[in-house]
Parts: C-alpha cells; sequence; structure tokens
C-alpha cells in the first residue's frame, strides 16, 4: 500500500513537471511571431534605447517632463498606481482602467474626483471581453490579478481554476502592444513550485518580447508601511540598456506613527 502511493505521488509529480514544461515550451512557441516585433508606436514620451545604461527606473520616468505618461492598468481596484503616480508628482495620464468589482470602481472613481483629477479614456469591466488589439497602447502597464488562487487560502490551485488564469489576459495585452515599462503584482504564493510552470510562461513570453524581466518579493515593512505582509513584484523594461535597481528597505515604522495622538481620550 505504500509502494503504492509513493508511485501515485510521483505520477502526480511527474504529471505537474510535464505541465510546467509544456507550458514553458508553448510560451515560446507562441511568442515567436512577437519577439520579431519592432518598438511600440513611435508616440511614447522617451525612447529608451538612447538612455545611459546606469538610468535608473526611476530616472526613466522623470526623463521627458514635458509629455505625460500613459498609464493603464488591469484589475486596476481603487486605483493606487493612479494615486502612487499622483504623490510622486510625475506628469501621467491615466489610458484605460480594467475593474470588474462595482464597489471598488466607485472608490476608484471618488478617488480620481477628489484627488488625482485623472479620468480614464477608457473604462474596461472585464477583461476576458476585451480584443486588446484595439486596446490603447500605454507607457506604463500595471497588473494585479486575482491572488487567492495562488495562496494558501486558495490552496494554490494556480491556473487550474479560471481566476488564476486572468493574468493570461494581462500577458496578452503586454505582447499585443509593448508597453514600455511592465509591473505585475501578486502574492509571495506565486512563486512557489506549484505555480511554477504559469509563473515561467509569464516570464517567457516576456522575454521573447524583449523584456528584461526582474523578480523579487517584496514585505510591506520594508517600505515604511506597519505590516508584514510578502508580495511578488515582476518589473518588465522593454530595453537592453535600461539598468533597474531594487529599492533598499526604509526604516521601520511602527504603528503609533499613523494613529492621531489627540484621539487617546475619546
Amino acid at each position: 500500500a505504500s509502494s503504492g502511493r509513493r508511485s501515485q505521488k510521483n505520477k502526480r509529480k511527474t504529471t505537474s513537471d510535464l505541465q510546467g514544461a509544456a507550458a514553458a515550451s508553448s510560451a515560446k512557441r507562441r511568442c515567436k511571431a512577437v519577439a520579431a516585433k519592432d518598438q511600440p508606436d513611435t508616440g511614447s514620451w522617451f525612447n529608451v534605447e538612447e538612455l545611459s545604461a546606469k538610468t535608473t527606473a526611476a530616472e526613466v520616468l522623470h526623463t521627458a517632463p514635458s509629455h505625460h505618461i500613459r498609464l493603464g492598468s488591469d484589475f486596476t481596484g481603487y486605483g493606487t498606481d493612479s494615486l502612487a503616480f499622483h504623490y510622486l508628482g510625475l506628469m501621467y495620464k491615466t489610458v484605460f482602467v480594467a475593474e470588474l468589482n462595482p464597489e471598488k470602481d466607485l472608490l476608484r472613481a471618488a478617488l480620481e474626483k477628489n484627488v488625482t483629477h485623472k479620468e480614464p479614456q477608457v473604462k474596461y469591466r472585464d477583461v476576458k471581453n476585451r480584443f486588446t488589439k484595439n486596446a490603447p497602447a500605454c507607457d506604463v502597464f500595471i497588473t494585479g490579478p486575482p491572488c487567492v488562487t495562488f495562496s494558501t487560502l486558495g490552496k494554490r490551485k494556480g491556473a487550474a481554476v479560471a481566476k488564476g488564469q486572468l493574468m493570461l489576459y494581462s500577458l496578452q495585452y503586454i505582447v499585443d502592444k509593448l508597453p514600455r515599462v511592465v509591473i505585475i503584482e501578486n502574492v509571495r504564493g506565486l512563486t512557489h513550485k506549484r505555480n511554477a510552470g504559469l509563473l515561467q510562461h509569464v516570464k517567457d513570453c516576456s522575454q521573447a518580447a524583449k523584456y528584461t524581466v526582474h523578480l523579487r518579493v517584496l514585505c510591506t515593512s520594508d517600505s515604511a508601511v506597519p505590516q508584514s505582509r510578502g508580495r511578488c513584484y515582476l518589473v518588465g523594461i522593454r530595453s537592453p540598456k535600461a539598468a533597474f535597481q531594487w529599492r533598499k528597505p526604509l526604516p521601520f515604522v511602527g504603528l503609533e506613527h499613523f494613529l492621531d495622538k489627540s484621539l487617546k481620550n475619546a
């Protein structure tokens, strides 16, 4: 009985390995045409090929102050990407957002009205219904697909369930429209070996489309946020000469820094 269980376990492992290898192989085949594409439309706000190899990602975003960065996002949520650009003082415009949850979309609209004042040119409700070849081009594309299927809560089912495949719709946008900079964010579970096939597929397609890919798990507490929450970030830059460095951790900030001390006797 013990031998039978080991055999069944090994068979499942072999099947999983084969599926991961097949996904990676399929990614390379399907992205051959993408690898042959030239740079995206010349209306972009900077030419990354002319930048110094020492230029950091932050410096790239400030290279052309006379032009607006075109920002696009999938699974936009509250629109915190636009909020970050706003507080960084970047000149940008939101070309499209995509959010299925109506409550999150209402909050995003409230932030736009009262803080960022950046109304998106196009709003998608469901990325599955978007024809990417007709979608607006952007310079910076940010996506944070539903993460529960990659987490322990979702039993790390990953791309085996429908929600885990939603990342592929963002990937389709990337290979069709070739934004200058791509940021994919998810839970650290995306890097688990059970999700290795999907993650490798994303990396293969990105690299075939001439992106330099950087992957790291970062913790929110390293960004002066009083929370210990590991998140996986994949940054793709479509230029072999554009250097990229992850920011060094910031000093720890405790929760008391965010509390309103005037309410202590309330």
